[in-house]
């Protein structure tokens, strides 16, 4: 993460600049909610990773920014029947959306 997009980034600080996001992400969710546990993993998602990394969800979170991540992270959910909750923006946009896809 860079300092000159923090303000789109509103999970980070200053202080984060620097440090993993997994890292910075799982301190400021812990902080805001102590009883929710979060397991990280500090991997690129790949087809070829997606199923294990998802092992054991309950949910997937996907705010990622390149078409290749997101394709495998739903290929992924959709294998496992996991929920997935996928954000995007667009210059001055943005769209959230929820799906929960039955394995075929």
């Amino acid at each position: 993460m860079a300092l000159s997009n923090l303000q789109r980034q509103i999970a980070f600080a200053e202080a984060d600049v620097g440090r993993p996001k997994v890292e910075a992400g799982e301190a400021r969710l812990t902080a805001l909610n102590a009883h929710v546990e979060i397991e990280t993993a500090p991997e690129r998602l790949t087809s070829d990773k997606a199923a294990w990394l998802l092992e054991g969800c309950d949910v997937v979170l996907d705010g990622t920014d390149d078409f290749a991540t997101r394709f495998a992270t739903n290929a992924a959910c959709v294998a496992a029947g996991v929920p997935l909750v996928s954000g995007a923006l667009g210059r001055w946009s943005g769209q959230v959306a929820a799906s929960r896809a039955r394995p075929c």
